[in-house]
């Protein structure tokens, strides 16, 4: 924290603008922490408020924009792509999805409030053709409300974000460390973890060619289609006698798979 504070102080305005595209872009960088720092060196005179504001809503409008634009001509690659930048793709996806399936393309106002979704929902309201106007409107209203209540905050608290700057100072090398080999590893876990979720899905998975034998045999595998229904209403082809599940209803509609067949799951 201490290296941001004493890097906004030296180069300011400009710097949060880059951070913040950045980070929007998809990198891994403090945004919102640069926005509190930003917030709290205006506080104390020493950065200009309404232009650290303006280029923290420049940077973020501009990326999402692209992303948006993106999204409406490449489709889902793009939200694939943006996931699997995460630690956790599939669950990237899925949470992302789920929040535009219960609130619709309002899910634009708060995404940037939810970790890991300000990336990903500009491109998947694209992919959804969200109409462009209302897109600008509700993402305008989204990153509006992210930076003004981010830098209010730092604003307001400006003496206190100071003293933990110092102390993060204070505490040197010993603290970075510490960090750093906590993130590592945490990273290099659910790396891990991932890696022995895929190499099983592999010993488990099936071409479409060997399921089609299958579904003419005589005793057909049952195939549980568990696309997000986003999905199936962009692309509503489906496998003839599959059975339309949600994800999130496998717990509830878990009776209605049979025990006596194969299972072959679907989804995207």
């Amino acid at each position: 924290m201490h290296w941001l504070v004493s890097s906004l102080d030296g180069y300011g305005e400009v710097l949060i603008f880059a951070i913040i595209l950045l980070e929007q872009a998809g990198l891994p960088l403090p945004s919102a922490l640069a926005l509190l720092a930003g917030g709290a060196l205006a506080g104390q005179g020493v950065l200009n408020g309404p232009a650290v504001v303006a280029l923290a809503l420049l940077a973020t409008l501009s990326a999402n924009y692209a992303w948006y634009r993106a999204g409406w001509r490449y489709g889902h690659r793009v939200l694939g792509l943006l996931c699997h930048l995460s630690l956790d793709p599939d669950e990237c996806v899925r949470v992302t999805e789920t929040l535009f399936g219960k609130l619709g393309v309002a899910s634009l106002v708060i995404a940037k409030f939810v970790p890991g979704l300000a990336t990903v929902a500009p491109p998947l309201a694209g992919v959804l053709r969200v109409p462009q106007r209302r897109f600008l409107l509700l993402n305008g209203a989204g990153a509006v409300l992210w930076v003004g209540v981010t830098v209010s905050l730092g604003y307001l608290f400006s003496n206190r974000f100071e003293q933990v700057a110092q102390q993060m100072a204070d505490w040197g090398l010993t603290a970075g460390a510490a960090l750093l080999a906590l993130i590592v590893g945490w990273v290099g876990f659910k790396a891990l973890q991932r890696w022995l979720m895929i190499r099983r899905l592999r010993l488990a998975r099936i071409t479409a060619e060997e399921l089609a034998r299958l579904l003419q045999m005589g005793e057909p595998p049952l195939v549980l289609d568990l696309r997000h229904p986003l999905q199936r209403e962009r692309l509503p082809q489906a496998i003839p006698g599959a059975l339309r599940m949600a994800p999130g209803e496998l717990r509830s509609r878990h009776g209605e798979i049979p025990r006596d067949r194969d299972v072959v799951l679907y989804c995207s």
